[in-house]
């Protein structure tokens, strides 16, 4: 098993690589996951890629609204700190409702299955693509040509 699991790594890297980034402004998740040849298969490597993307994104739209405020000084600060919560508040809420699929809550048991991380990139997934969708409006009301 030991000498198997370095190339299941290999081959899933390999796999990720040959694949096509998602547009985050023009795909949803799940177009994305069935723009494959094997949806099924490639279902967890395409979910985990298309938060990376919309990470890439958030923090693209993130930058631009720091340039956008760097007049303010005191909306800028409020802006940063409010961004860096965000992030981490995404972060948590993700990762309790993941952990909390695998837990009989009356029992305590907790057991885990295939699925498992499935529910920390969907969550994820709605949480920031609202956001984007914020950020994009608040871009637009400044005139800012920057998204």
């Amino acid at each position: 098993m030991r000498k198997i699991l370095p190339l299941l790594i290999l081959s899933a890297i390999c796999t990720a690589d040959q694949m096509d980034q998602p547009d985050v402004n023009t795909q949803t998740l799940l177009q994305y996951i069935n723009a494959s040849s094997d949806p099924i298969a490639e279902a967890k490597i395409r979910q985990s890629l298309y938060l990376d993307s919309l990470n890439s994104e958030i923090n693209r739209l993130a930058d631009s609204l720091n340039k956008t405020l760097e007049h303010i000084p005191d909306l800028l600060e409020m802006f940063r700190e409010d961004h860096q919560e965000f992030l981490l508040s995404t972060h948590l809420h993700a990762s309790f409702m993941e952990k909390i699929e695998w837990y009989n809550l009356r029992t305590g048991e907790c057991s885990y299955g295939s699925g498992q991380g499935e529910i920390y990139i969907l969550e994820s997934v709605d949480i920031i693509s609202e956001r984007i969708i914020f950020y994009k409006e608040l871009l637009d009301s400044t005139g800012s040509a920057t998204h």
